[in-house]
């Protein structure tokens, strides 16, 4: 059982947070860049998944997908911002996502904004 919390959940937050976590890394086959760019179809899966682990009262679905969306985004920025720095493929991650996604931060848009 779950029900959110600010912008998080409760009463486990930190189990949650690794739960959504490992949702989309067990499923992330495209070099996606950010949350963003994730489409709705992929994160809408990733939210089933979610669903099939946790339940609570229907009248917190609206604040319960969307305290999924902000801390999937903020997990997914930390993964994938920490390898980006290491330069290091995470074990979770295949060669073939990873070369994308280092060819996505090597061009001089990307370059740009992160600097």
């Amino acid at each position: 059982y779950v029900e959110p919390e600010g912008d998080g959940f409760f009463p486990n937050p930190t189990k949650v947070t690794h739960s959504i976590t490992d949702i989309f890394q067990s499923k992330f086959d495209e070099p996606w860049p950010n949350w963003k760019k994730v489409p709705m179809n992929i994160r809408d899966l990733w939210f089933g998944e979610f669903e099939r682990r946790y339940w609570w009262h229907p009248e917190h679905n609206n604040t319960i997908r969307k305290n999924f969306e902000k801390k999937g985004a903020a997990r997914l920025k930390d993964v994938l911002s920490d390898a980006r720095e290491k330069r290091m493929k995470p074990q979770w991650m295949n060669e073939e996502v990873w070369k994308g996604l280092c060819n996505y931060w090597d061009t001089p848009e990307f370059k740009a904004k992160a600097e």
